[in-house]
């Protein structure tokens, strides 16, 4: 079969449509990836900002808002001042830091082809710019 030019011509063929689902399949999955990152880091600000505007919120509810967001701590930065608005317990360490404010592109789809390898559940830390620019 590769002594024939139909053969050759096949596998030819075959190795450019491989070539065409990685680079179409790759970015696809660390964009959403991101995606994903950048939901759970407006539903933190959602909450967060739940927090600011009462703060006499109890346990209870505090813990439904970390839940729907479906996050552990929120950290809002505004006027160069961190505070520590939303807070439970972690069950585990912190494996990744990822900071979305400057990743690359490259730097994206190497951390989701990672995550990809290893998908078992892990507590991150994700850094990122908040809706509407209001703190970080």
């Amino acid at each position: 079969m590769l002594n024939s030019l139909s053969g050759r011509f096949l596998i030819l063929t075959m190795a450019f449509v491989i070539l065409a689902e990685v680079l179409v399949f790759v970015p696809s999955v660390a964009r959403s990836r991101v995606n994903y990152l950048e939901l759970r880091l407006e539903a933190a600000q959602i909450a967060s900002l739940a927090k600011l505007a009462s703060d006499s919120l109890d346990e209870a509810l505090e813990q439904e808002l970390l839940d729907n967001a479906g996050v552990y701590n929120v950290v809002l930065r505004r006027d160069e001042v961190r505070q520590l608005v939303l807070n439970s317990s972690i069950p585990e360490p912190i494996e990744a830091t990822y900071d979305l404010r400057d990743a690359t592109a490259m730097s994206l789809i190497r951390d989701a082809l990672t995550t990809l390898a290893d998908p078992g559940d892990h507590i991150i830390r994700v850094i990122g710019r908040p809706v509407q620019e209001g703190g970080s």
